[in-house]
């Protein structure tokens, strides 16, 4: 399998992961088409020694070559047809039918450093030069399926409190927090990337505003992910300029205004 890697993305590397949000993007605002994959994992928050096991649904027969992809910490692999993981963009399979369901093994953790790998996967037409082309996709943007993975990560970055295999919110199971609108496997609201929210101080994995420690904002009455007075799901209060997750008028920094207890109209 593949081990976690740090390094810059290759420039092609830059576009393939700009253009899987922009399809994201358009699904979200339009709708999913009939023709769009979903990957399904069986459990996206897998330990040590597992096989990390991902269904691809084909809601419209395909024919083309098969495509998987994992970011590896900002480098691209690819699972080619031996069940290797490589650098080199190769099919999984070649020219072949898909319909239905599809289950695959990814592989087994117990040779992957700990980290989140969101994986890619697209049906191309047969024999195509460039799997960077969107153009060479069958279903262009649409054909895109994406989902990510959380590796031996620690209940309070995955969000797995329960052990159940799912961060407690990823309400759709899709391998992605509630609160990860660009599905890139971070919280929206984790501006250092460190796999923590922006407002939790002592990295405990819960909100600092989260009393009764379900996962949510004490201020989260739909349970969405974001406050509810953050109209723009930027994981900020409306009326926080410095954009650190506390009010503006708001010197004790407890998630509540200064004219409020700590329970009250945050």
């Amino acid at each position: 399998m593949f081990q976690l890697k740090i390094s810059h993305r290759p420039a092609t590397m830059k576009a393939v992961a700009g253009k899987a949000c922009l399809s994201l993007a358009l699904v979200a605002a339009f709708g999913s088409p009939a023709w769009a994959e979903r990957l399904e994992p069986a459990r996206s928050v897998v330990g040590d020694r597992e096989d990390i096991k991902v269904s691809i649904s084909f809601p419209q027969a395909k024919t083309g070559d098969l495509y998987i992809a994992a970011d590896a910490g900002g480098t691209f692999l690819f699972l080619n047809e031996r069940n290797q993981w490589v650098t080199t963009p190769v099919p999984y399979e070649f020219g072949q039918p898909y319909s239905g369901i599809k289950p695959i093994i990814l592989g087994n953790t117990s040779g992957i450093g700990m980290g989140i790998y969101p994986v890619y996967q697209v049906i191309a037409y047969p024999n195509t030069p460039d799997i960077y082309d969107t153009r060479n996709w069958v279903g262009g943007f649409g054909g895109l399926g994406l989902t990510s993975f959380q590796v031996k990560l620690p209940a309070e970055i995955s969000g797995d409190r329960n052990a159940d295999g799912w961060a407690d919110d990823d309400a759709n199971r899709d391998g992605f927090h509630d609160d990860d609108s660009n599905r890139d496997g971070i919280h929206d609201d984790d501006s250092n990337r460190d796999g923590f929210h922006d407002d939790d101080a002592n990295r405990d994995g819960i909100h600092d505003d989260d009393a009764n420690r379900d996962g949510f904002h004490d201020d989260d009455l739909n349970r969405d992910g974001f406050h509810d007075d953050d109209l723009n799901r930027d994981g900020s209060h409306d009326d926080k300029s410095s954009r650190d997750g506390s009010h503006d008028d708001k010197s004790s920094r407890d998630g509540s205004h200064d004219g409020k207890s700590s329970q009250e109209d945050k």
